[in-house]
């Protein structure tokens, strides 16, 4: 479970240390970095930028996927506690192997499917640098673009489950501790 948690950490660092900057958004800026502003290629769709496109996704999958394994790692963990000396259940590393890198592969084709439109490749990724589009034409943050409920939505969700199984650990190892100094 941890070597899948690094794993999708190092290549999503790997990926957004190489990839995160759009080397068009440099060559029309004369190699001045841009402000961090809605800028006006935003309004009209520049053209197509395959690669930042696939890196905006890249970073995307594995970024969810790393959330993923940690509620996975925290799943794994409270049924360790739960059931102290008893085996996992059977075939437990493919189930979680399955979960941990087809959930988040399944929410990035709905979005990108949802999103991307030829011609309007900003619907999924920014302009400035490669990563998912969040603000609309007049620069509000937009509940239409994949910002909000393809990353941050489900990124709090996962959140949520590790605080909720955190606090029954926490709650579970107490209660253990509690009733073998009264005996």
């Amino acid at each position: 479970m941890l070597v899948n948690l690094c794993t999708a950490m190092l290549i999503f660092n790997i990926i957004f240390i190489s990839g995160i900057e759009n080397t068009n958004v440099m060559k029309k800026n004369n190699g001045t970095p841009p402000e961090n502003t809605l800028l006006h290629s935003d309004l009209k769709d520049p053209p197509e930028n395959a690669l930042c496109t696939a890196v905006a996704v890249l970073l995307h999958y594995f970024l969810l996927a790393t959330f993923m394994w940690t509620a996975l790692n925290s799943a794994q963990l409270y049924l360790l506690l739960l059931k102290t000396l008893k085996p996992l259940p059977g075939h437990f590393t493919l189930i979680m192997s399955i979960i941990g890198w087809g959930f988040p592969a399944v929410v990035v084709a709905i979005t990108f499917g949802a999103t991307y439109r030829d011609g309007k490749h900003l619907n999924y990724r920014q302009e400035e640098f490669c990563w998912l589009a969040a603000l609309d034409k007049n620069g509000n943050v937009s509940k239409e673009k994949p910002m909000i409920w393809a990353f941050l939505l489900i990124v709090a969700i996962i959140l949520l489950f590790n605080i909720i199984v955190f606090v029954k650990i926490t709650v579970l190892v107490m209660w253990k501790e509690n009733t073998n100094l009264t005996r």
